[in-house]
């Protein structure tokens, strides 16, 4: 299955990303993996939690994840073919799809802004071919996000077809992100839950609020206790998102 290139935000520099200006009086500040969107798959959230979800049982989905096979420990919620469609560019999807056909959508969207957002952080995908099993924490955070954002967390006591919402990444995935990768916009401006100090996003995300303010592993946010390295990711899907819809790796 081969997406659509998704927006460049993740190559743009996130300069004035909060609409309040927090400049530093810092004169040596250095900025370090500020980029826009800031987040990985910000870019998805706001159509993500406007999307339709339902509950599904985990031996029905689990086993079709391949890229966050090891990041996905917990029931997930399946988002609708419609929205599937939607959201991954993807025209493929129909009315008619099965629950494993989402899930397995939902996984390449996770596994193709994992592959844009190392770009726009100046990382060759290449390079980062396992993130599950990668000494680098900064790689290996932005899998976790991108699978906590794309696989959300169903709901406690939600009944297997029954209607839920988008549960955001939790505290603690957020967080783990802007630590393990350093970032730096030098102006106060990263911050998880910006509406808590009352700061919103600048266009396009000035109606995102922020991300969960519960920590992890939580009943009603994204992101799980880490787990040792197990299976490696697919290499066979990030190779075919190389070859397909990345023009920096000369496909």
């Amino acid at each position: 299955m081969k997406f659509a290139v998704l927006l460049a935000l993740c190559t743009w520099p996130a300069q004035g990303l909060l609409r309040d200006k927090l400049y530093t009086t810092n004169a040596i500040c250095r900025q370090h993996n500020c980029i826009n969107p800031v987040f990985p798959g910000l870019q998805h959230v706001e159509s993500l939690k406007a999307s339709s979800w339902t509950c599904e049982a985990q031996h029905q989905t689990l086993h079709h994840l391949e890229f966050c096979a090891e990041a996905v420990h917990y029931d997930i919620a399946v988002m609708s073919s419609a929205d599937a469609a939607k959201n991954a560019s993807n025209s493929s999807n129909s009315s008619n799809s099965s629950v494993g056909d989402m899930v397995k959508t939902q996984d390449q969207m996770a596994a193709t802004a994992y592959v844009y957002h190392l770009a726009g952080m100046g990382l060759e995908a290449w390079d980062h071919m396992q993130p599950n099993a990668s000494d680098d924490e900064c790689v290996k955070s932005v899998w976790k996000m991108v699978c906590a954002t794309y696989l959300p967390r169903a709901p406690a006591h939600c009944k297997v077809g029954e209607s839920t919402h988008y549960q955001l990444p939790c505290q603690n995935v957020c967080g783990g992100y802007l630590e393990a990768c350093a970032v730096q916009c030098c102006d106060e401006s990263v911050q998880c839950a910006p509406e808590e100090k009352g700061l919103k996003f600048n266009a396009p995300f000035e109606n995102f609020t922020g991300y969960s303010s519960h920590h992890g592993p939580y009943p009603l946010c994204t992101g799980a206790a880490s787990r040792s390295a197990g299976s490696p990711v697919s290499l066979a899907l990030l190779l075919g998102l190389l070859t397909s819809v990345a023009p920096w790796a000369g496909g």
